[in-house]
């Protein structure tokens, strides 16, 4: 966001797209661990609600009426429909702009990273969804999220989009919890992981470049066990983020 260069990169990866990519995976484990713990929906929401809603809408209100006055450079700012537009952040669906805020910038938006939030409250509808649908079957789950994942990978929308991705890595999290069943991760998977992304490059070469970030993404699980407070701590997780 301010122009620095050159963007670091793991194995042609940007930083920021693997943090992305791990960080979904991770979320994709904790929410489903979540919901495989008490599966009722009401409750499965108003978790998920907690964990986005609160930080979202205090960032959004400090933003719009406290930076955004401070720094902008614009003398018609609460006079611009762009200012009131920017409150729709709260709705899930990103707007980055504000008047005369950061235009100095090489990338005049405000807060970069709102586009992660709606893909990732799509991905704990299809969790419910799936939840409901299988109930407690977790392989089952794990076999319609895997064909799912193929689904997007071969659609003829080449190389995947950021958004895509990510929601990809998502699942390849909930994979992962509906297998564990709360175990802890050996690494073997991994070296399995890479196998078969070798294999599967040779059928799909744009889903190369995401095996390092799915390989990184289990190494981080690696030492995660399934413990009551997993809600509170991805509520952290997201409210820091």
């Amino acid at each position: 966001m301010t122009g620095l260069s050159p963007i670091p990169e793991l194995a042609g990866i940007r930083i920021y797209d693997l943090a992305v990519y791990v960080f979904f995976s991770v979320s994709g484990y904790l929410i489903s661990t979540s919901w495989y713990r008490l599966p009722v929906p009401r409750v499965y929401l108003a978790k998920r609600a907690l964990r986005i809603f609160p930080a979202l809408v205090a960032v959004v209100v400090l933003t719009t009426f406290a930076v955004g006055p401070l720094v902008t450079t614009s003398p018609q700012y609460f006079s611009s429909p762009q200012t009131w537009g920017y409150l729709g952040n709260v709705t899930l669906f990103a707007t980055f702009r504000l008047p005369g805020v950061f235009e100095g910038n090489p990338l005049h938006a405000v807060n970069g990273v709102f586009w992660s939030l709606g893909p990732e409250f799509v991905c704990y509808l299809v969790v419910l969804g799936l939840g409901l649908l299988l109930r407690r079957r977790r392989l089952t789950a794990a076999v319609a999220m895997t064909a799912l994942l193929v689904v997007v990978a071969v659609l003829p929308v080449q190389p995947l989009g950021e958004t895509a991705s990510a929601m990809v890595f998502f699942g390849v999290g909930t994979i992962i919890a509906a297998v564990l069943d709360g175990r802890r991760l050996p690494l073997w998977p991994v070296a399995v992981l890479i196998a078969l992304w070798v294999g599967a490059a040779a059928l799909l070469p744009d889903l190369w470049p995401l095996a390092p970030a799915a390989c990184l993404a289990l190494r981080a699980l690696h030492r995660h066990r399934a413990r009551p407070d997993v809600d509170t701590r991805a509520a952290t997780c997201g409210a820091v983020r």
